[in-house]
């Protein structure tokens, strides 16, 4: 049992459905719809003020015999439009007690968008409603960027109320979408609703005597009138419903017409932010949003199909999803019986958790999509097969994953995840970050903070701050615009390294090294590979085995420089226009190009010192079996 956030205790049992409290917004917003025609807006309204008063009396009447899809298609709509009202409200609640930074970011087309609700202005225009909410969208995009303009992050406080809207609205956007493009054009098809309206449209044009005879005369067939839009109010009450849920909870009941579906709910005050909240959900995805209540929501929605009913329902029976509070902190744990049938399957499950944003939390999660959003207080997340999402997480985030995406943006504070066989990609986060994964995509973008990164696949970085090391292998290593040192080692797949700041190590076997624009120290060796330097600023060291060396010195390279190699062809460009001192050795090779001075010859060396300007800089090249081409520009 465990004590309900809106006063008294929860002593709901945990193996049926659970109904909670009405969210404010479902409370507010239940609007009488009984009488309109409703299939893919007005476009397929059926006129009903030209339908004399009579047959819709009649229709009225016989609407327990109307198809039940079509009231279900009605009733969706219904819903969604509850759904919006309730975030707009939920956020000017919230706007209300926030500071005055995030009251200034607030856009007037949230305003708009609100009193378009409250007036039903989008009850027969989905497009509308549609029009409306993608202008609050993008208004809430170009705030976002002012902001990160400002601040140099996309996550700055006084946005994140806006911010949190905005990622709600675009889920609603797409529910919105399939409903106008999906559900309508499946109502369509069904023959009941194209015998309901060739009925109806004759019956609009006829008199009121020849109406009223007609019906008279034929009863009122079943067949008739199957299929009529005379959508009728939801009663079911619903628990409240966590930010930011996914078009595949809203259409859980639908995922398979034989299967059974159910929801439970569960409440629990939270009185302490600095106990942990652990989450458990064995079997399908996970949802984890933070809040500004000081107690969580947790709902559990599941569809289960069998080979007979009684199979559904005992199965289901033996389903549940407990909130308790414990010593070591608060869980919520949902529990499935195993299955021992084949015939018996979970169609679908979503386990959707609200926390105070303070708390730190912990969870255990597989076979099954997770989403974890807003959270103040860190994260330690473990999931398998899974894809795994995480946005805008303050504190330590720790993340074990497998044979599932993983994409992380918004976090600051420690980083460290590991996952296998899929993608690891981190976006705009600050602190250090420890990122381990094989045989997949290790990317990192926008983020500041020093990286460690073992892997056995592919690695991109960019726009990034901080010292980089990276240990790989088989996949290729390409890193851009770095402000730090960066240390990397492969084999079998080229490196790239461009627009790097500081100190620079590069070593690879059996593939190419190319660093481009280089502002400290350069390494470089490969064995079996070829290595490219374009504009380095110096020093730099440069060798390779049984491969070719190719330098291109463009402005001043400062320092005591040297290149060797063996094996292989060394290709020399340097400005005539310097202060270089340079001394060429080749050994078993021979000399080559606009050499400035004569080349001596002894024995199997051939050789040429020259001095450009002062000399202060130096660069030695030399070699064991190779050919130098030496060029100037």
């Amino acid at each position: 049992m465990s004590e309900h956030p809106w006063g008294g205790d929860d002593k709901r049992p945990q193996t049926q459905p659970v109904a909670g409290p009405a969210p404010r917004h479902l409370r507010k917003c239940r609007v009488g719809l009984v009488c309109m025609l409703l299939v893919a807006g007005s476009a397929f309204t059926v006129r009903a003020q030209d339908v004399n008063e009579q047959y819709q009396s009649a229709l009225r009447e016989y609407r327990q015999l109307l198809d039940e899809k079509s009231q279900e298609i009605a009733d969706e709509y219904l819903e969604i439009l509850e759904q919006v009202l309730g975030l707009i409200e939920d956020y000017s609640e919230d706007l209300a007690s926030a500071g005055e930074t995030q009251q200034q970011a607030h856009p007037e087309s949230i305003d708009r968008l609100k009193k378009g609700l409250e007036d039903r202005r989008y009850v027969e225009s989905h497009e509308k409603l549609l029009e409306d909410i993608s202008e609050v969208i993008n208004d809430i995009k170009h705030i976002e960027s002012q902001h990160k303009a400002k601040y140099e992050t996309n996550t700055p406080k006084s946005c994140r109320l806006i911010r949190n809207l905005r990622r709600e609205l675009v889920i609603v956007a797409d529910l919105v979408e399939d409903y106008s493009d999906n559900q309508p054009l499946d109502i369509l098809k069904d023959k009941g609703i194209q015998k309901y309206l060739e009925q109806s449209l004759k019956e609009a044009t006829r008199a009121l005597a020849e109406v009223s005879r007609n019906l008279s005369k034929h009863g009122l067939e079943v067949d008739t009138l199957r299929g009529a839009m005379i959508p009728q109010p939801p009663v079911i009450v619903v628990p409240p419903i966590p930010p930011g849920q996914d078009r595949d909870w809203v259409i859980l009941s639908d995922v398979d017409d034989d299967g059974l579906s159910r929801v439970f709910a569960d409440t629990l005050k939270v009185r302490r932010s600095d106990r942990p909240i652990f989450i458990t959900n064995p079997t399908g995805g996970l949802r984890i949003t933070g809040w500004d209540k000081d107690y969580l929501v947790a709902e559990l929605g599941y569809a289960v199909s069998a080979d007979t009913r009684s199979k559904e329902r005992a199965f289901a029976s033996k389903i549940s999803l407990q909130a308790t509070d414990e010593s070591q902190g608060y869980r919520i744990t949902a529990d499935f019986p195993r299955v021992t049938d084949s015939r018996t399957k979970i169609l679908k499950s979503v386990l959707m958790v609200s926390v105070p944003y303070k708390n730190m939390v912990s969870a255990d999660n597989s076979f099954g999509d997770v989403y974890v959003a807003d959270l103040g207080g860190g994260l330690r997340l473990q999931s398998s097969y899974s894809s795994i999402n995480i946005q805008d997480v303050v504190g330590k985030v720790l993340v074990e994953g497998s044979m599932g995406g993983i994409s992380i943006s918004g976090v600051e504070g420690s980083l460290e995840v590991s996952n296998s066989y899929a993608s690891i990609a981190v976006d705009d986060c600050v602190g250090p970050m420890d990122l381990t994964n094989a045989y997949e995509l290790i990317a990192i973008s926008q983020s500041r903070g020093d990286v460690d990164i073992v892997n056995t696949g592919t690695v991109r970085i960019e726009d990034h701050v901080g010292t980089i090391t990276v240990e790989n292998s088989y996949g290729a290593i390409t890193v851009t615009d770095v402000e730090g040192d960066l240390t990397v080692r492969n084999s079998y797949n080229p490196v790239v390294a461009r627009d790097i700041s500081g100190t620079t190590a590069l070593t690879n076997i059996y593939s190419t090294i190319e660093a481009v624009e280089i502002g400290g120290r350069l390494s470089a060796n490969s064995d079996f590979g070829n290595i490219t330097v374009d504009n380095p600023r110096g020093p730099i060291e440069l060798v390779g085995t049984n491969g070719n060396i190719t330098l291109l010195v463009d402005n001043r390279l400062v320092g005591r420089s040297s290149v060797y190699a063996t094996h292989g062809t060394i290709d020399l460009t340097v400005p005539s226009e310097s202060n270089l001192y340079l001394k060429a050795r080749a050994i078993g090779g021979k000399i080559t190009g606009k050499v400035p001075v004569g080349i001596r010859s002894e024995g199997r060396e051939r050789s040429f010192e020259f001095s450009y300007g002062s000399g202060q800089d130096s660069l030695a090249v030399s070699g064991n079996n190779v050919s130098i081409v030496f060029n100037e520009h």
